[in-house]
């Protein structure tokens, strides 16, 4: 079977992983990337096999290969794969209850963990926590993924969320002027200041005189503006060639897209599958 296939079988040393150093590493990336989607959302070390399968899902449809634009599920089934399908890790979600396996008066849906996919089928692994127990479901609500939970020092899981910044700075008692005889504020700042606080006080009250604004002029500098406004810029490419300016403006184009070519700011490509084209 293995021949039918391509597959030439070769056999290292026992107890010798070295000799097969391609596995070996690909071994530790998994692992690697199994550990740190468990202790970033702090889960239990018990979902280790949820996690592993989790890391080769989602490297088997975002790791490189040798061929650009192509992920290792593209080159072994040939299709295209919907990145936007993906969750993160540990997120709390919310799993749809079907109505065969609640009552009436139950809630529809359950409460719990998102841990995995569900293989070729279109759904996703949910761990309840109070159950302790993984379902499978289609239909998931998920909370916000930028909120994130963390281990505590008590080894509790604990949530963190960003409070409001207060300002827990020294308190300052607010005394209104009329709370305060008269004859306190004169003795503690002398006679001549209570004359002058009077003086300014009655000056504030009086009405200034204003000019009637319909005698106003503008400046002669908005002139410049209406000038400007009579003699504005196409938004279309029909509208640019349609004026008068045509040729400068062919001629600028033109330029611009030698400068683009010149300076190789883009590169051709095949449009991707499932996508439309941009303009």
């Amino acid at each position: 079977m293995l021949q039918s296939c391509g597959i030439n079988i070769r056999y290292s040393v026992p107890y010798t992983p070295e000799q097969n150093g391609a596995a070996e590493r690909e071994n530790r990336t998994i692992v690697e990337a199994a550990r740190s989607i468990l202790h970033h959302k702090g889960l239990p070390l018990k979902l280790w096999a949820e996690a592993v399968n989790t890391a080769v899902y989602v490297l088997n449809r975002t790791g490189p290969t040798r061929e650009k634009e192509k992920t290792p599920i593209e080159l072994w089934s040939a299709s295209s794969f919907n990145v936007r399908y993906l969750r993160v890790f540990g997120t709390k979600c919310f799993a749809h209850v079907p109505k065969q396996r609640r009552q009436k008066s139950d809630p529809k849906s359950v409460e719990g963990f998102f841990v995995g996919y569900c293989g070729e089928k279109d759904g996703y692994r949910v761990w309840l926590k109070k159950q302790n127990k993984i379902i499978l479901s289609r239909d998931v609500i998920f909370e916000n993924e930028a909120s994130y939970s963390v281990k505590a020092q008590n080894g509790k899981s604990c949530s963190v969320v960003n409070e409001p910044s207060v300002d827990h700075g020294s308190e300052i008692e607010l005394i209104r002027s009329s709370d305060v005889p008269d004859s306190d504020v004169c003795q503690e700042i002398g006679e001549a200041s209570c004359d002058a606080i009077d003086s300014k006080e009655s000056s504030d009250e009086q009405e200034r005189n204003l000019r009637d604004r319909s005698m106003l002029k503008k400046p002669a500098r908005y002139d410049n503006c209406v000038l400007l406004a009579e003699h504005a810029e196409p938004d279309t490419y029909k509208e640019a060639i349609a004026s008068k300016e045509s040729s400068e403006w062919i001629a600028a184009m033109k330029e611009e897209m030698d400068s683009l070519e010149a300076n190789n700011t883009w590169e051709l490509v095949n449009l991707p599958q499932d996508r439309k084209a941009i303009g």
